[in-house]
């Protein structure tokens, strides 16, 4: 699931969801059904991560096409410093003793939330001090 949760589903789940509306309305029972099949939750969270974005984007980092954002990440002994993934080559001169990874994490979905960190690729070994 896009919060990080693993589960499996029925591939019918979708025709087994639409189901229970028609069950209902044949058997004319008094109740309210919401169409709710895991992958239209996956989706609903997806859009809504996209939605939050423009409030909860750091500058360093870029949307991705599945909802998560993307930063690199300059580290040390003693620092580290997040960049975007689009600077120009020039800025990374004065980073030159330092490691570098690419990082991603799914955003919030609200503005006091805290996101969720999904990945962390050492690109480049720092000078060991």
């Amino acid at each position: 699931m896009p919060d990080g949760h693993e589960c499996a589903f029925n591939p019918r789940s979708s025709n087994l969801v639409a189901d229970v509306p028609r069950d209902v309305e044949s058997k004319r029972l008094s109740l309210a059904v919401n169409y709710r099949s895991l992958r239209t939750t996956a989706q609903q969270l997806r859009g809504r991560r996209r939605m939050m974005a423009p409030f909860t984007m750091q500058e360093h980092e870029r949307l991705c096409e599945d909802g998560e954002v993307g930063s690199v990440c300059y580290f040390s002994n003693t620092r580290c410093e997040f960049a975007h993934p689009e600077t120009p080559e020039g800025i990374d001169r004065r980073y030159l003793d330092v490691g570098a990874a690419l990082i991603r994490w799914r955003l919030p979905l609200s503005t006091d939330g805290s996101g969720q960190w999904t990945h962390f690729e050492i690109i480049r070994e720092g000078t060991k001090i």
